[in-house]
């Protein structure tokens, strides 16, 4: 019988450690966001609660939403509605209708709205739909103090633009809505599953960023700038997850964005399966596509400005979909606990695997807190593997064959 000697032991532990040791750092952080965004409110009362606006918002500067649209006759009125009800006799309301061929256009003019058309089916993606905006805006000579992006299938919550508007001229800086996605109320467990990552995403680990004092990350509708911030030559630069790289750009100028939870946006998932899994594709290679391709210049840039709020949103960044975290995290500490057990080796060896126990934790802290309305116990159980289990073909088809082309998911509201 062949012994495994001691030298090769230690090397195969050696190299056993790499991967959960570059897991540690996202791990930790995420758990982090997580625990604070639980701690008791009583102890979190001296985090700087900079980015808070009254209950009540004070009057507010002039402003000019912008709601960028493909396609969206099937829901965009309420979204129109929503908007009108809060705007005052001075702001402005722009509808882009980007590369459409339903009657977008015609119930955004009817809804009261000022509207540009685009049209160049081989250029597409919210990104660029916005620059156009913007463009329009100046040609048109329309002023305004702070420009709000709200997209085509939100809703608003109440005072939502006065919030964000209010907080945006306050810090001048760009500020971000809590932006929540709800699942319909027939959905099965998968969905209301994704609803609670969501919820875990936009809303508790953005309110731990804010308790922690750390800039919060943009997420695509809700987004309030100062006029003079947003130029059509920086929205030009986004991909498929072009709020992710619009929020780092800004940041590398010195304009973190901040999070403004009194502001509410809502949205509402896809409830076809085949809609649902486009949205998610789009988000997901995206967000993998930025950490593969910009994360360790933006790490790099950080450490060079000393600007610790660049660094800390370009960790934020490198914390790759919990699905993948998750999946990533468990073979490798399953590999390293594998070749532990068959070992002699001493339990430091074991160190790098903790961050995921207390990840685990911290989730399932989360979920007893905020999400027991979504999940029993059961179904989160059973969801959170399945999910994993779910989205390897996607993470495989990343490595193989990855989504370039942004699609925008196709709405089933009327």
């Amino acid at each position: 019988m062949t012994h495994t000697s001691p030298l090769a032991t230690t090397a195969l532990l050696t190299i056993l450690l790499i991967l959960p040791l570059l897991l540690a750092l996202p791990t930790l952080l995420l758990g982090l966001q997580i625990a604070a965004a639980l701690w008791p409110r009583q102890h979190a009362q001296s985090a700087a609660p900079s980015t808070q606006t009254p209950n009540t918002p004070p009057r507010r500067p002039v402003i000019a939403v912008l709601v960028p649209a493909h396609n969206e006759e099937g829901g965009i009125a309420i979204t129109l509605d929503a908007i009108q009800r809060q705007l005052s006799a001075s702001d402005h309301l722009l509808v882009i209708a980007d590369n459409c061929s339903d009657r977008t256009a015609d119930i955004a003019l009817a809804a009261g709205a000022h509207l540009t058309s685009r049209r160049d089916p081989h250029h597409r993606g919210k990104a660029l739909a916005l620059a156009h905006g913007l463009r329009h805006l100046a040609t048109a000579r329309i002023q305004a103090d702070i420009l709000i992006l709200i997209d085509a299938d939100c809703w608003l919550g109440e005072h939502a633009l006065d919030h964000l508007a209010a907080s945006c001229q306050a810090l001048r800086r760009p500020v971000q809505a809590l932006y929540l996605m709800h699942a319909s109320p027939s959905a099965g467990p998968a969905r209301r599953a994704a609803a609670f990552a969501w919820r875990l995403k936009n809303d508790i680990r953005a309110q731990g960023r804010d308790r922690l004092c750390l800039p919060c990350q943009l997420t695509g509708s809700g987004m309030a700038f100062p006029a003079a911030l947003l130029s059509p030559s920086l929205l030009e630069q986004g991909g498929l997850v072009e709020d992710l790289e619009l929020g780092l750009a800004l940041t590398a100028q010195g304009q973190a964005p901040a999070f403004c939870p009194q502001a509410i946006i809502h949205s509402r998932f896809p409830d076809s399966e085949h809609a649902a899994h486009i949205q998610r594709t789009r988000w997901e290679h995206g967000h993998l596509h930025l950490i593969c391709r910009d994360a360790p210049r933006h790490l790099l840039r950080s450490l060079r400005q000393r600007d610790w709020r660049y660094l800390a949103l370009a960790c934020d960044l490198c914390i790759p979909p919990l699905s993948l975290l998750l999946t990533l995290s468990l073979v490798a500490d399953g590999a390293l606990l594998a070749v532990w057990t068959f070992s002699k080796a001493g339990w430091p060896w074991l160190l790098p695997a903790l961050p995921l126990p207390l990840l685990l934790a911290t989730l399932l802290a989360a979920w007893r807190q905020r999400g027991r309305d979504l999940l029993s116990a059961r179904q989160m159980l059973w969801q959170v593997p399945a999910a994993m289990l779910r989205k390897l073909p996607l993470y495989a088809r990343f490595l193989r064959h990855r989504q370039r082309e942004w699609i925008a998911s196709v709405r089933d509201r009327s």
